[in-house]
């Protein structure tokens, strides 16, 4: 009685070998997106550090406080798309809502094109509607060309005065380890954690 030699059995030597190349290439592969990955979200923590340290040498507008291109802003909004008959949709559109959306820097095109325009004067706390057209050339294709109704509240607003007290080089290096390090930790953890799946399949393909 012949003894079942499994998948690898009927296989002659070089296609083994073809097998076990191209094994490796699709961890390769999966390893090189993995980085590419990790690399834009360690690009992303890096300028969330610079925002939370420029928000710490800035200081917090009243409430009614008219705010000013190049401030710091936290708002919320939701956005509804304008129906055919010309009313506005019940329901927001997705990824149109926000509850803490923070802006660096007002007027420096973070938004959506004419909605900072919007809100530059208005004043910390106020609460108001915007209409506005998505570009035709936005990257989500289901709202290019499209005319939205936004209802957007001031959360809060800083702005950086000649008056403002600002910390140290010594405590701004200190904030900014700390903050970088907490965000290295994050990423690596999940690093660790994808790899092990790309070094199993390394290693059957070593076999």
């Amino acid at each position: 009685m012949q003894k079942n030699q499994g998948f690898f059995g009927g296989m002659n030597r070089q296609q083994k070998r073809s097998l076990s190349k191209s094994q490796q290439l699709v961890g390769i592969e999966q390893l090189a997106s993995r980085v590419a990955e990790l690399t834009q979200k360690c690009q992303k923590a890096d300028q969330d550090v610079d925002t939370l340290l420029g928000m710490l040498t800035r200081e917090k507008l009243a409430n009614s406080a008219a705010v000013e291109k190049g401030d710091t802003l936290v708002i919320g909004l939701v956005g509804s798309l304008f129906l055919e008959d010309g009313t506005v949709g019940k329901m927001p559109f997705q990824g149109g809502v926000a509850d803490n959306l923070l802006i660096s820097s007002l007027g420096s095109g973070e938004l959506i094109p004419g909605l900072e325009e919007t809100i530059i004067m208005k004043n910390v706390t106020d609460q108001f509607t915007v209409d506005i057209t998505f570009p035709e050339q936005y990257h989500a294709l289901n709202l290019a060309g499209k005319k939205a109704q936004f209802f957007i509240v001031i959360h809060s607003a800083f702005r950086k005065t000649a008056t403002t007290s600002v910390i140290t080089d010594r405590q701004n290096e200190l904030i900014k380890s700390l903050l970088e390090d907490q965000a290295k930790e994050q990423a690596n953890a999940q690093e660790s954690k994808d790899e092990s799946g790309v070094q199993i399949a390394s290693g059957e393909a070593a076999q």
